[in-house]
């Protein structure tokens, strides 16, 4: 995978959840959460939207775990276990369990 300078590990949550800041300023990069447990990367979302959300870990980027984590493949709508009709539009991250 080409290496993107934009793409960051900024926080994780508990040790599987991790989240990438896509973009250079905090304020109005997008950022991806993925699960290592489950290998799923879900669709970017403004990252302060998504810091708001819960309790974020900081984290020292790794650009090897950075690469594995992109590989995963990225998922079009939340989890099952994160809504209670997962055929809605619905906020995936505000459903996402807090550590």
């Amino acid at each position: 995978m080409a290496k993107d300078a934009r793409l960051t590990i900024v926080a994780r949550r508990g040790d599987d959840s991790f989240l990438i800041m896509n973009g250079d300023n905090l304020e109005t990069a997008q950022g991806i959460v993925v699960d290592r447990k489950l290998e799923e990367r879900y669709l970017p979302k403004l990252l302060q939207s998504i810091l708001s959300r819960g309790y974020w870990e900081p984290y020292d980027h790794d650009d090897d775990l950075l690469d594995k984590l992109m590989e995963f493949t990225e998922q079009i709508k939340c989890p099952i276990a994160a809504t209670e009709n997962p055929d809605t539009e619905t906020d995936c991250y505000q459903a996402l369990p807090m550590m």
